[in-house]
């Protein structure tokens, strides 16, 4: 687990720390809309990544260039990301789900060297894992990666695209090098009230969105995170059940539909630590409903009111 006052690393070089010290716990799992999991400990996603690393390298990807992946939430999208921040290049989730023209405008818009999409997924299979035995040790798969592999830095953590809600979408790329620094896995609610870790994440939203995609950073801070192909109300409540999720984050939406749901209040959602809602404001009877489910003090929203400053 990252400490806060631990010395900034680049992200190739926490994924390879981790690696190299936890090698085997498993650290992400992908749960299908069908209930199937899929998982990755620490070692598969170092040995994955630096597979997929070279792959995309021989595909045009080089550093400081963009990575388009328009992909489902999966672990496919979570090797990809590595990958590219191996290479020093900048990961570009895309929205995938969308009118064929729209897509194509979004293409453009992203103007990756290399571009992933859903056709990608068993190929990325292929790549990441072909050539993974059970004893063999991440370096041996890095022979032919630069030589400084561990220590190069994305000139950016990742681009966004934006809605295009006035216009043309546009690439919104964050302005921080992949440079690993704790405070961005340290959980919100920390302020206040310090959690156990690692936590236990589950993701509900789209990872081509930041709240998404952005608890990459908790999982290089040792968090391990539980990603759901889609959003569904039920099969979340099972999940927390099943993997003793300690913390989400959910639009009020989301959030009814979760309240809503036959035989809420005999669930065991005693895991729950701490959840975030955001992007609009919740419902005084919304809060007051979960405030019967988990407890006020378990409750954080963060959402901003226009353009002025955001409020918790």
């Amino acid at each position: 687990m990252a400490t806060a006052n631990a010395e900034p690393k680049s992200y190739p070089s926490w994924i390879r720390e981790h690696a190299r010290l936890d090698p085997e716990t498993v650290v992400v799992t992908h749960v299908a809309s069908d209930g199937t999991e899929r998982t990755l400990t620490w070692r598969e996603l170092d040995v994955g990544s630096d597979s997929l690393a070279r792959e995309l390298r021989e595909r045009g990807l080089t550093f400081g260039g963009r990575l388009g992946i328009a992909m489902p939430n999966s672990i496919a999208l979570v090797l990809a990301s590595c990958a590219a921040w191996k290479l020093g290049a900048i990961p570009v989730p895309v929205r995938w789900d969308l009118p064929e023209w729209e897509r194509e405008r979004l293409r453009d818009t992203v103007d990756a060297e290399v571009y992933l999409d859903e056709d990608d997924l068993d190929a990325i299979d292929t790549w990441a894992f072909a050539d993974l035995a059970p004893d063999e040790a991440p370096s041996d798969l890095l022979d032919d990666l630069p030589d400084d592999l561990p220590d190069v830095v994305s000139p950016s953590l990742m681009g966004i695209c934006s809605s295009g809600s006035t216009g043309t979408p546009k690439v919104i790329v964050i302005n921080r090098p992949a440079l690993y620094t704790a405070v961005f896995s340290t959980p919100m609610i920390d302020a206040w009230a310090p959690v156990p870790r690692p936590q236990k994440i589950l993701v509900v939203a789209p990872m081509y969105h930041s709240t998404g995609f952005t608890t990459l950073n908790n999982l290089l801070g040792g968090d391990r995170l539980v990603i759901m192909g889609k959003f569904d109300a039920a099969q979340i409540v099972d999940l927390i059940e099943r993997h003793r999720i300690t913390t989400f984050t959910a639009t009020p939406t989301m959030l009814k539909r979760i309240s809503d749901l036959p035989g809420i209040d005999d669930r065991d959602l005693s895991s729950i630590e701490w959840i975030l809602q955001g992007a609009a404001p919740m419902p005084p009877s919304l809060v007051e409903r979960w405030i019967e489910l988990i407890g006020a003090e378990r409750i954080l929203t963060r959402y901003r009111v226009g353009q002025g400053p955001w409020t918790s």
